[in-house]
């Protein structure tokens, strides 16, 4: 059987769009990689046959009612090479005192804290700005003893910072069955005791009372936990972040309009927000 490799070009704000576009298609393995300006690519791996013809015309679908044009490249891939060959697109990142490694390459840098991870099939590299601001939140932020809660939690490497910070309960909620699994396998890789839950926690009453909420996963989801914030979520602390810089700004006029006070932090185009600080 062959793959076909789908490398689809697009502003970054879309980015996230194609990504789980492409995550909902099953795809086998979905990588994001970070281009020149504001552009960016997804890169998912199809096996090849009349369902990539179905899946591009579904991508015409989701540009058009975007109102974007589809820009896309396709490159047939060997059966025996297409799993390790979206594995080339990463590498360890180092975001101030932390490394994000992949489990396969070795790392001979002098960071404080290496995160040992492999994503599989779920999103969450370190590699995406979104991910970085986080990332550089939490570090500053989290203190040892603290509760954490992490909202899609991906592959985990939010949740594993926290508990490699020192955060004495870290519970990770994520929609997707193999990313909850992936991610318990990530914080066993790294020594790390976090409690990863298959559930929405934007639905329900499943939010606990947390020293600090980190929710790197959109727009809309912010928005939702910025009301909730107001209203009744018990957390000191919430690092919202997923969001372009434009819909930072509505978000902030949000928490104004709502008297919360928030600082923000923004980086190629991409947003981040700290609640209660």
């Amino acid at each position: 059987m062959s793959w076909s490799e789908i490398k689809v070009t697009t502003a970054g704000n879309y980015i996230e769009t194609v990504a789980n576009f492409f995550h909902e298609t099953n795809a086998g393995g979905v990588v994001i990689e970070q281009g020149p300006g504001a552009q960016s690519s997804a890169i998912a791996y199809l096996q090849s046959g009349p369902g990539v013809e179905d899946v591009l015309a579904r991508l015409e679908n989701l540009f058009s009612d975007l109102g974007e044009n589809l820009e896309y490249s396709i490159t047939p891939i060997k059966e025996e090479d297409w799993a390790e060959e979206w594995k080339k697109y990463y590498h360890p990142v180092t975001i101030g005192s932390v490394t994000i490694k992949p489990s396969w390459l070795d790392f001979s840098g002098a960071s404080p804290i290496v995160i040992e991870l492999d994503p599989g099939l779920a999103f969450g590299t370190g590699i995406h700005p979104t991910t970085q601001l986080c990332v550089r939140e939490l570090v500053k932020l989290v203190r040892p003893g603290w509760t954490v809660i992490d909202i899609g939690s991906g592959s985990g490497i939010l949740s594993i910072l926290a508990a490699k910070l020192g955060a004495h309960r870290v519970t990770g909620y994520e929609i997707d069955s193999m990313a909850v699994r992936i991610a318990r396998e990530n914080s066993l890789r790294n020594n790390c005791s976090v409690n990863f839950i298959e559930a929405d926690a934007l639905k329900g009453d499943l939010l606990q009372e947390a020293d600090l909420l980190v929710a790197n996963i959109g727009f809309n989801a912010a928005l939702t936990l910025l009301g909730l914030y107001a209203d009744k979520l018990k957390a000191g602390l919430m690092v919202l972040s997923g969001f372009s810089n434009e819909q930072l700004q509505q978000l902030q006029r949000q928490a104004d309009a709502a008297e919360i006070f928030v600082r923000s932090r923004t980086k190629d185009g991409w947003g981040c927000l700290v609640v209660g600080q």
